[in-house]
């Protein structure tokens, strides 16, 4: 996954380039902040690092790690995301820019909590809008318990449908950064959908 990320940086601008849903321990966080940073100087630094829990229990079963309770799984992100923020501090040489770190997830307990302290952008998986709306509320909660100001936590969407119908509706849930998923081996024609329509109505 963060190889083909790489790819799709090298021979696409100028679109923000992401490894998505990436499970902390698919890779695990040591290879997956090793990972990022090399694909900074191909993708123009455009990359951002995108990490959760984990809900896939196949994939744990396919690469022979213990799937665990939820529980465990927010308890691992949390030392994964400390450990991520250490290194990416002292990588030598530096990034192009500071790396955006994206935690996807929506747990009230736990994991709305590390978005709150450790991300740059939040993306949550949930059925309806007003689901996205509440927890997005939460999270301003969380930031609000620490003192951190909650503009400076980027909220995004998975974009899945036509812009035309989907566009409007997820900015006015809050939403500025849509991620469609794809695999680049299958053409761009749904992701040049989205950058026609972000272009029109930014004219």
């Amino acid at each position: 996954m963060l190889d083909d990320a790489r790819r799709l940086g090298r021979d696409n601008q100028p679109r923000r380039v992401r490894a998505a849903g990436v499970g902390h321990r698919l890779p695990q966080p040591g290879p997956a902040r090793r990972h990022g940073p090399d694909g900074r100087p191909i993708s123009g630094g455009r990359f951002v690092l995108g990490i959760g829990a984990g809900f896939r229990e196949k994939e744990y079963a396919e690469y022979g790690f213990p799937f665990g309770t939820p529980a465990e799984r927010a308890s691992q992100l949390e030392s994964g995301l400390v450990r991520i923020e250490r290194r990416l501090a002292v990588l030598n040489p530096p990034p192009v820019r500071k790396i955006p770190v994206l935690v996807a997830g929506a747990g009230e307990r736990k994991t709305l909590a590390l978005v709150a302290q450790h991300a740059d952008i939040w993306n949550a998986l949930l059925p309806d809008e007003e689901s996205y709306v509440r927890k997005s509320r939460l999270l301003d909660e969380r930031c609000a318990r620490i003192g951190r100001d909650p503009g400076t936590i980027e909220r995004s969407v998975l974009a899945a449908g036509q812009p035309e119908d989907l566009g409007d509706r997820h900015l006015a849930l809050g939403a500025s950064l849509f991620i469609i998923g794809m695999n680049p081996r299958d053409g761009f024609a749904e992701v040049e959908r989205w950058v026609a329509w972000r272009d029109r109505r930014n004219a």
